[in-house]
């Protein structure tokens, strides 16, 4: 021990005198030490805790506390510290159990010259342990800060020990890899190659080599790996141990650099534009497949000759101080000609920009041939001057519109407003033409700047509209409003078509279609009567059923058509009562089975009375099935879930509610809670499981009621 951390050795010791012989041996052999001796229990765990000996030196066998016991306790509270038994006698057998046991060794106090040995034996052996632990401490800080990944595997290639770095670089923890075979981290097209690198290993072989792993993130990692065989003490193949550095980043790289290359040759050769590439002299040094498609030339003989070969312009305009700044970074579009290999020319338009090459900047012509593009010009031309004569011929009122300005129209637009001529006319704003709000309560101004909005960005928008003539009379007026390019600048083409007859016309066939609802409405509520009065315990019946079918409907999205439909077949959805004999229908006891099953036929005998009825929903269908089930219960067809109109499944639910919460013949009320109480009960059996949720949410959480 060092001088300024003395050995501390605790004696378990009954006899003094023993124990001073023992520290007077050590003392003789050069030993410095400050000692404690104990003799019971107590003492002696009070001793580890407080005195922290180096080495404990114990008896065998002594009267109230035995080395054994000791020996089982310093091991408990710390096994490193080294325990030598000295005892008086003790035969062969106690001294292996006490060295199976744990102690570091054992002296005869009769032999007590060897005490020095055992303790120096025991004190450097120490040593060495806490040196191995202490290298073993500096490897692991090693390998696990190092930067690159280190992975050590078995025979069979399984895992048996990775750093951090390269579990991180996987993505994993470490735990997570332990014991995992290394191609389990492989993609199936490298396992070729790993089997072949595994049997160089298998033959004792080191290599070096890049290697690609799939990480936990489904990425790919590339390393380069440094791989070396483990041998067991007999020389025997035991695995293998590798140095794993991240190169993915490199890889990356150069697969970039790759793609670099490959788009930049597709994009030459399928580039729909003429591309050439040539030097401050004019030398062309690279083209593409449609440079030599328009010109006429193949690859090499573009490569052979000049610019100034292809466009003679180039030394007679001054394209060299041209290409001279583009070469400082400027870039430029002009358009120019170019001279085929036959003599012929084509005229092109030609971006020129300045292009890195390894060697140089060169000059990056784009040349695009313009000639149909000339053409489409000169066809333009005379397409608008013809658009502009239709315009003027158009007996429709039709007009142009830039904005808030009119910038042409023809004079069927001037008579229709009542102006004296064309003229006239677009000396006018477009506020003037119109009342100051539209019949919907909306400022016009406003609205007509949204309708050009919408024209503008749909390409054309189709609407109804109130004019004013020069008069002052307002009159109705369908727009079609068409965003166009006239003369290269975006204009609104409008169209006006006066509709006051029309909308004359459709006033009488909405007040025609009006009288006709309440025609129908009035003939319904005639047949609603007869059958109550055939009926007069079901008074109302139908009306409430429709009151909750109609409710049922709203909260299932129904449309304004669908539910019409609905309450309409909910008003006389009992119609074929009328063939049902009155006695039967306000019999006070129970029906007998043939008189139910005469009620029964009333579902069909409303179907025959109304299917001959021009309704616009399926009135007879939904009032033919209304007393359906979806388990195929029900009558008169014993239709399952997908054959009933929903409208005839929520009227089931609406008349089953309001039966049994009402008053009938045979029975009292059964009250709403045992009507929802059924209908639950049968959710989806039964009923509708929609319409059984939109039923009960009504009376449970809307507060509905039955009037």
């Amino acid at each position: 021990m060092e001088a300024n951390h003395p050995l501390h050795i605790l004696m378990v010791e009954d006899v003094p005198s023993d124990a001073e012989l023992a520290e007077l041996e050590l003392r003789n052999s050069g030993f410095q030490f400050t000692s404690v001796r104990v003799d019971t229990k107590e003492r002696f765990l009070k001793a580890l805790e407080e005195f922290q000996p180096h080495l404990i030196i114990s008896d065998y066998a002594m009267p109230e506390f035995d080395g054994m016991q000791a020996l089982m306790l310093a091991l408990e509270h710390n096994a490193k510290v080294p325990f030598i038994v000295l005892t008086g006698s003790m035969n062969e057998e106690t001294a292996v159990a006490c060295m199976k046991a744990g102690a570091t060794d054992y002296v005869i106090k009769d032999h007590l010259a060897r005490l020095p040995f055992a303790v120096r034996e025991a004190l450097e052996k120490k040593a060495a342990e806490n040196a191995f632990v202490e290298s073993e401490k500096r490897y692991r800080l090693i390998v696990e800060t190092a930067r690159e990944g280190v992975w050590s595997m078995d025979g069979e290639y399984r895992t048996t020990f990775v750093n951090k770095s390269m579990a991180y670089m996987l993505g994993y923890e470490p735990d997570e890899m332990m014991g995992r075979r290394v191609d389990s981290f492989m993609f199936p097209e490298d396992l070729k190659d790993h089997s072949e690198q595994m049997e160089a290993r298998a033959l004792g072989q080191d290599s070096v080599y890049e290697r690609r792993f799939l990480c936990k993130n489904g990425e790919a990692l590339w390393t380069i790996v440094s791989a070396c065989p483990l041998h067991d003490e007999q020389g025997n193949f035991a695995g293998s141990f590798a140095m794993f550095t991240d190169i993915t980043e490199r890889k990356q790289a150069e697969e970039a650099l790759q793609e670099s290359e490959k788009r930049y040759r597709t994009i030459m050769e399928q580039a729909a534009d003429a591309v050439f590439i040539h030097d401050e002299a004019g030398r062309i040094l690279d083209v593409n497949w449609k440079a030599c498609q328009s010109l006429g030339y193949s690859r090499e003989e573009l490569l052979s000759i000049s610019i100034r070969d292809i466009d003679p312009e180039a030394i007679q305009t001054g394209k060299q101080e041209l290409w001279d700044k583009v070469l400082a970074g400027e870039q430029f579009t002009f358009e120019s000609s170019q001279m085929r290999k036959d003599g012929g020319s084509i005229p092109v338009e030609v971006t020129l920009g300045k292009v890195n090459l390894p060697l140089a900047p060169a000059v990056l012509g784009i040349v695009r041939d313009i000639t149909d593009r000339k053409q489409a010009k000169d066809a333009l031309r005379e397409s608008e001057q013809r658009f502009m004569d239709v315009l003027y011929s158009s007996q429709d009122a039709v007009l142009l519109i830039d904005g808030e300005h009119f910038v042409d129209c023809n004079e069927a637009t001037a008579r229709m407003l009542g102006y004296s001529n064309r003229n006239e006319f677009l000396k006018t704003h477009p506020s003037e033409l119109s009342p100051p709000t539209q019949p919907d309560g909306r400022n016009s101004f406003e609205k007509a700047n949204e309708m050009m909005r919408i024209a503008s960005e749909m390409g054309f928008h189709q609407f109804e509209w109130e004019h004013r003539r020069a008069n002052g009379e307002d009159f109705p007026v369908e727009v079609s409003l068409t965003s166009i390019v006239l003369r290269g600048k975006n204009v609104i083409h409008c169209m006006w078509r006066e509709i006051t007859e029309r909308k004359r016309n459709e006033e009488l066939l909405k007040q025609t279609l009006e009288n006709l609802r309440k025609a129908v409405n009035a003939t319904i509520q005639v047949m609603v009567s007869a059958v109550e009065v055939r009926d007069p315990y079901t008074a109302g019946h139908q009306r409430r059923v429709t009151d909750l079918a109609y409710a049922i409907g709203r909260i299932l999205n129904l449309t304004e058509h669908e539910i019409e439909g609905l309450r309409m077949a909910g008003l006389i959805h009992d119609i074929g009562k009328l063939y049902v004999p009155a006695e039967i229908l306000s019999k006070p006891g129970r029906l007998s089975d043939i008189e139910f099953e005469l009620v029964k036929t009333h579902t069909k005998a409303g179907y025959d009375i109304l299917k001959d009825v021009d309704f616009p929903w399926f009135v007879a269908d939904f009032v033919l099935q209304h007393h359906e089930k979806l388990d195929g219960s029900g009558y008169p067809q014993g239709l399952k879930n997908g054959q009933i109109r929903l409208e005839a499944k929520i009227l089931t639910v609406a008349d089953i509610v309001e039966a049994m919460a009402s008053h009938r013949p045979y029975r009292p009320s059964l009250g709403i809670d045992a009507a929802l109480e059924e209908i639950e009960k049968n959710k989806g059996i039964l009923y509708d499981p929609d319409a059984v949720d939109a039923c009960v949410r009504l009376f449970r959480k809307k507060g509905f009621r039955f009037e």
